[in-house]
């Protein structure tokens, strides 16, 4: 099966650079497209809801932080419950970092595209896809701007693994052509393959050390306490 984009090369020829940068492209483009048509809110039939509050209510053994942080108690002094932890926050430090880290991958890969559109003569693939996955660092970095939070960022996290999976294919396959065949490559582009990836496995290692969600017991403690 002959790959659509790289002529004589099938889609599993992974070691071949043209079909990497599609593959590079493509995959994280379709998952970016997911997430965002997937966070767009569309509310379900009235039947539906009250089907899953029925099932849902049973399984439910603590409030949920956007709960806690609506609750009212009689007794309770209003500058108090605003201390109830919630999962939205303010950007954090490493919601910053995610942001700065998206962007600068955003420039960079935009400026490789580029660079390959004057230096190719306007060889239009590898420019296009360069620049796709620019886009989907875009996301990357309009998410945790937009939509702060304490908690891991789980579509980011499938992203930044998608980008860093690719990123070592890359690097690992030219290492392989330099060393076996020979073949020659600019000091600049080595530079940018091996920061590509330290700069990826950075952002899913912070990805990683957020909390999936806010412990049930500082909930309850907080309240207790209130009360």
């Amino acid at each position: 099966m002959v790959f659509p984009f790289c002529e004589g090369s099938g889609p599993l020829d992974i070691g071949n650079s043209c079909v990497q940068t599609v593959w590079s492209a493509g995959i994280p483009t379709l998952l970016a497209t997911g997430f965002f048509f997937a966070s767009i809110p569309i509310s379900p039939p009235a039947y539906i809801s009250r089907a899953w509050s029925r099932v849902n209510v049973p399984f439910q053994d603590s409030m949920t932080s956007e709960e806690a942080e609506t609750l009212t108690l009689p007794e309770s002094p209003s500058y108090l419950a605003s201390e109830i932890p919630t999962e939205r926050t303010s950007p954090t430090w490493r919601t910053t970092l995610l942001i700065w880290i998206a962007f600068l991958e955003v420039f960079l890969w935009a400026t490789r595209g580029i660079y390959e559109f004057v230096r190719r003569e306007g060889h239009v693939r590898d420019t296009i896809c360069f620049l796709v996955i620019s886009t989907t660092w875009l996301y990357n970095a309009l998410k945790p701007a937009l939509y702060p939070k304490a908690t891991a960022y789980i579509d980011l996290f499938i992203l930044y693994t998608a980008h860093l999976t690719f990123g070592v294919i890359t690097l690992a396959s030219s290492l392989y052509h330099f060393y076996a065949y020979a073949t020659s490559m600019h000091l600049v582009q080595w530079m940018g393959m091996t920061a590509n990836v330290a700069v990826v496995a950075f952002g899913l290692w912070l990805i990683s050390k957020m909390p999936l969600k806010i412990p049930p017991d500082a909930i309850k403690n907080d309240i207790v306490s209130i009360a």
